[in-house]
């Protein structure tokens, strides 16, 4: 494992990756490695301002890794990848800490391989890290009032069959499911995490290529009685349970 800094004595060691939200959370099982891999160190997980509450429940579990906002570091509509380097550099230098930053393309992968594997290879980390180390924070009471809120009823009586989808009219990103189920769509007024319990329940899953995606995999899902709809007019991309999904 390399660090971009050479000051391996410092006592923080900031981790670097690409700042969309998917990739930060494919990424944190890489926070907690870190801090497995150095005990003695306190992990800096670097984290846009605007993922920050989200990206927390993450790593929770875990008191010696933090999420960090930099100030001053662009938002994503200015995609800026050398400015976003230059000025977590400048404030690593600045500072005297450790620094580790995996890959910082997006895609930069084998098309025939998983798409996030190169983010585990850049550092030298084998990508069963990434399941032996998602250690993210569950609540499930929230995910019940949640339940309750959308569909009126409780995750420990669940009578109504639903599809989920999840696309984004705000964007651009249109999914017309092809079903006759009731259709309920993600909450973005909720922490991420705390979509699961309804995630977990539907009979469908309807997905395009985005942070839910992500997280979908992670939890395991598509369950075995579910079906499951990716829809690629996003991103085509090849992820670990991809046989367990319809491809539109």
């Amino acid at each position: 494992m390399q660090f971009d800094v050479n000051n391996k004595s410092s006592e923080i060691l900031v981790f670097h990756t690409h700042q969309g939200f998917g990739d930060l959370i494919v990424c944190s099982p890489i926070a907690h490695y870190l801090s497995y891999l150095f005990p003695n160190k306190k992990i800096f997980f670097i984290t846009r301002d605007t993922h920050k509450k989200n990206i927390k429940r993450f790593i929770s579990s875990n008191d010696k890794i933090e999420a960090v906002s930099i100030p001053g570091y662009p938002s994503h509509s200015e995609n800026s990848v050398s400015k976003e380097i230059s000025i977590v550099y400048e404030w690593v230098i600045e500072n005297k800490f450790s620094l580790i930053r995996t890959v910082f393309e997006k895609y930069a992968h084998d098309p025939d391989d998983f798409w996030d594997k190169s983010f585990y290879e850049k550092i030298g980390i084998d990508y069963k890290i990434k399941y032996e180390f998602n250690l993210f924070d569950r609540n499930f009471k929230n995910e019940d009032l949640i339940y309750k809120k959308i569909l009126q009823s409780s995750l420990s009586n669940i009578n109504e069959s639903f599809a989920f989808v999840h696309d984004d009219p705000d964007r651009g990103f249109f999914i017309n499911p092809q079903t006759k189920l009731k259709i309920i769509k993600n909450d973005k007024s909720v922490d991420i995490i705390d979509m699961l319990g309804i995630m977990e329940s539907a009979s469908e899953i309807h997905m395009m290529g985005s942070s839910l995606l992500c997280l979908a995999e992670m939890a395991g899902l598509p369950k075995e009685n579910q079906l499951a709809f990716y829809y690629s007019f996003r991103n085509n991309l090849y992820f670990n349970n991809k046989e367990k999904w319809k491809i539109i």
